[in-house]
């Protein structure tokens, strides 16, 4: 047993059927017998048993003197030694086994050549090194004899992955009110900030950044505009769907402003643009996308980062209160790796919520009672008055006899994100209206435990 030649320098992620270079040598001295079992050893920093799949040994026979392999060349075409190993190898440093019955004589010698596919996901920088690690055990043949030397035969040199680790950077909401190097940011010029409501039927922009961070250029990459609704994380997001593929949640806008294909340029934090996280900006890009979803192909060097920006509206399927993910893949195969993810919620024009918590209990008798909590009005679109409030007690307390003189004070909140975190009671607030001698719809959650108390409610409306 002897190795010969060299294995490949470098090897990109995500490639099949590729010959590691070098090869096996077995050599008979003395008789005719049969190879029957071969395991070769993966030893390098790559998760064989993960990242290494459909193992296979390829062969010729040497009949030419002076019987070493040396004559021999891998070409694809030759036949394979045992069945593929579709598991990959054992372990992070693992083997991976053949059987078969093959002849060599001292007129025949047989060169073995390893191939595998290295998957996608196997990371940037990994090594490959294939060795057989026992030639007296790892290399079995007929006739009762133990195979030599009696030590490591590894092929020369080590095989790197590369991977061009194509990676969604950034994002930034922006407002469809101006062209690519005019329209601003929806979120106050920052980037990486979701955007807190959206409308149906009110278009939207939506630019994002992708570098590649890897240490390879990229293949040509078609990137797709995706959108997944979620109640989690956005890594979690399952159900991903082509923004461009029909009518649905989430569609294209053919907006006034983009030309569908032009390129992008690096525009200010500012006014919606984002980081840059790579040296170069690849300006010839197509980037803008109105009525397709996908760019053409795209190459990345190892310097370059692009911006993509599309105009996208929420349909009218798009339910009220349901939040979305988005993301960048090639055609529908993720990418390396995803910094950031941008998310919206769609909301109606005018959205109520609660804030806060109701106090646990209060003493009959009290007056001037913060109940605990706030309503928020929160206005999505244009300005509007808010001109009545209507609210109501369900616990068991009766709100016609048992609470009086209802008040409701109020802030404005002009600060972002226009939540009424920011506020709080202080009793200095002014009143909504006048005082309310009871309390009539639903809204309060909490059993309220008074009698002839007057609980003024503090009412938050974001503006």
């Amino acid at each position: 047993m002897a190795a010969a030649g060299t294995q490949l320098s470098t090897v990109r992620a995500s490639s099949s059927d590729v010959y590691v270079g070098g090869q096996f040598v077995v050599t008979e001295a003395s008789l005719a017998r049969n190879v029957t079992d071969i395991t070769i050893t993966e030893s390098g920093t790559v998760d064989a048993t993960t990242y290494l799949n459909n193992i296979r040994l390829y062969y010729d026979l040497d009949t030419s003197a002076p019987y070493d392999c040396a004559s021999e060349s891998y070409s694809g075409a030759e036949s394979t030694f045992g069945a593929t190993d579709t598991n990959g190898f054992s372990g992070a440093n693992g083997v991976s086994s053949f059987s078969d019955s093959v002849s060599i004589t001292p007129t025949q010698a047989l060169c073995l050549y390893p191939v595998m596919d290295v998957l996608k996901d196997a990371a940037d920088g990994a090594t490959i090194e294939l060795e057989i690690s026992n030639p007296a055990g790892d290399l079995l043949v007929t006739g009762g004899v133990v195979a030599k030397p009696n030590e490591v035969v590894a092929l020369d040199g080590t095989t790197t992955i590369v991977d061009s680790d194509l990676t969604q950077t950034h994002y930034h909401w922006r407002n469809d009110n101006g062209l690519e190097t005019t329209a601003t940011s929806r979120t106050s010029g920052n980037q990486d900030t979701p955007l807190s409501s959206v409308l149906q039927e009110v278009p939207v922009r939506l630019r994002f950044g992708v570098s590649n961070e890897g240490s390879t250029t990229s293949v040509p990459t078609t990137f797709r505009l995706e959108y997944a609704p979620t109640t989690e994380t956005c890594d979690l997001a399952t159900g991903w769907v082509d923004v461009g593929a029909t009518d649905d949640d989430w569609n294209l806008y053919d907006s006034t402003f983009l030309v569908n294909g032009l390129d992008t340029t690096d525009i200010a934090n500012g006014s919606g643009g984002v980081d840059n996280e790579n040296s170069v900006f690849l300006s010839s890009n197509g980037g803008q996308r109105d009525t397709t979803s996908e760019t053409g192909a795209l190459t990345l060097a190892t310097n370059n980062w692009v911006e993509l920006e599309y105009a996208i509206v929420a349909s009218t399927t798009a339910s009220e209160g349901t939040s979305y993910c988005f993301r960048l893949t090639d055609q529908g195969e993720t990418l390396g790796a995803y910094n950031n993810y941008p998310r919206t919620t769609v909301a109606a024009d005018v959205r109520v919520a609660a804030t806060g918590t109701q106090v646990a209990s209060v003493g009959v008798g009290a007056k001037d009672f913060h109940i605990g909590g706030a309503f928020t009005i929160k206005e999505n679109t244009s300005s509007r008055n808010v001109t009545s409030i209507t609210i109501g007690e369900t616990g068991t307390a009766d709100g016609t006899s048992d609470i009086s003189s209802t008040t409701l004070y109020y802030d404005l909140d002009t600060s972002a994100p226009y939540d009424c975190a920011s506020e709080s009671y202080n009793g200095a607030e002014s009143t909504f209206g006048t005082h309310s001698l009871s309390l009539l719809l639903i809204m309060a959650r909490q059993h309220l435990l008074i009698q002839w108390a007057y609980p003024p409610l503090l009412l938050c409306v974001s503006t």
